[in-house]
């Protein structure tokens, strides 16, 4: 999960690399219930590139009133949250690489 776009198109770069197919990635939005849900949707869908059938509903974080939020504005689209299906062999395969790099040094 992460608000930056181009950290965002890395990860999926990375996962593509890894070998996830794109129909295995799933997002969601997760936003404070006061920004602009819809617009922040239509951020992410154009970051991402990915088939609206991917997003699920986002997670809205209520708000507080006592807090002073600074990601307010035309320009926040809160954070996009990147997930794969089955990824038990990603998640191995990902252990072992950093294993190997780990004994390396």
């Amino acid at each position: 999960m992460n608000s930056d776009p181009g950290l965002i198109r890395f990860f999926l770069r990375f996962l593509t690399t890894a070998g996830v197919a794109p129909e295995d990635m799933v997002f969601r939005v997760c936003i404070h219930e006061t920004a602009d849900v819809k617009a922040a949707h239509r951020f992410w869908l154009a970051v991402t590139d990915a088939d609206p059938s991917q997003f699920r509903s986002p997670t809205l974080k209520r708000h507080v009133t006592k807090t002073v939020r600074k990601n307010v504005g035309d320009d926040y689209f809160g954070c996009l949250r990147v997930e794969v299906r089955q990824s038990g062999s990603l998640y191995r395969k990902i252990e072992a690489w950093a294993s190997a790099a780990m004994s390396a040094a």
